[in-house]
């Protein structure tokens, strides 16, 4: 909106004391104050300016005479600023090895109205890892407009706040394939690896692991169990 919180002065003239009014200063209060533009005003680097006119009308003049013993006229202001709403981003993605935070993981916080924005680029955050309402720098990410008079001019990241969370990737572990010769046990030299769609990611791995045939004899397509095995995401496998 176009309102404005703005406190009445004197531009030209005197405010006297009154001798008719026992001897009480006059004064001024009260007005109406309104910007001629509800926008942000900045340059072409986009620094706030403090160029923004507000109109001003409907001020009191206290004088023990209505006002009568004085000619009023009204001066815009011209040097006023109007700064920008901060917006919150806040999302959700699954683990995936790496520090990105794209804007479609993101959602933008509640704005003036119903003005919506739009939003793209990428930022990142400070870690890899698992968890929650992890600090977003904010890289390439960028506000657009939106729609129902939504400007990205009248809108900033600075004195927000811009969080994601990270959770888990699903894995599932088995093996490699264990061919053997009969020796009457259960071991199974296995190696571990993700199946079943599930990946470990680009500087993670497996190590480790427990395998063992579920019955001695011989024969194909023999099951092999698996368990014990290392993540080695540099989170103690919390990552997965």
């Amino acid at each position: 909106n176009t309102n404005a919180s703005g406190t009445a002065i004197v531009t030209l003239g005197t405010l006297y004391i009154n001798a008719s009014n026992g001897n009480a200063q006059d004064t001024i209060s009260g007005g109406t104050f309104v910007f001629t533009s509800a926008d942000v005003s900045r340059d072409i680097d986009g620094n706030i300016l403090s160029n923004k006119v507000i109109e001003v009308s409907g001020v009191t003049v206290n004088d023990g005479n209505s006002g009568s013993n004085y000619d009023i006229t009204y001066a815009d202001n011209n040097s006023s600023r109007i700064n920008p709403f901060a917006v919150n981003l806040t999302g959700t993605r699954v683990y995936d090895g790496t520090t990105d935070a794209d804007s479609s993981d993101l959602a933008i916080g509640a704005l003036v109205g119903e003005e919506t924005l739009t939003l793209s680029g990428a930022g990142s955050v400070g870690n890899r890892h698992v968890g929650d309402a992890k600090a977003v720098t904010l890289g390439s990410l960028e506000l657009g407009d939106g729609i129902n008079g939504g400007l990205a001019n009248n809108y900033t990241f600075t004195g927000g706040t811009q969080t994601i969370d990270i959770t888990q990737a699903s894995l599932t572990i088995s093996t490699t394939d264990v061919v053997r010769t009969y020796d009457g046990s259960l071991s199974a030299a296995g190696t571990a690896v993700a199946v079943e769609g599930t990946e470990v990611f680009a500087g993670d791995s497996l190590s480790g692991g427990t395998f063992a045939f579920t019955n001695a004899n011989a024969g194909i397509n023999k099951t092999v169990t698996v368990s014990n095995v290392t993540v080695n995401d540099g989170n103690s496998g919390s990552n997965y």
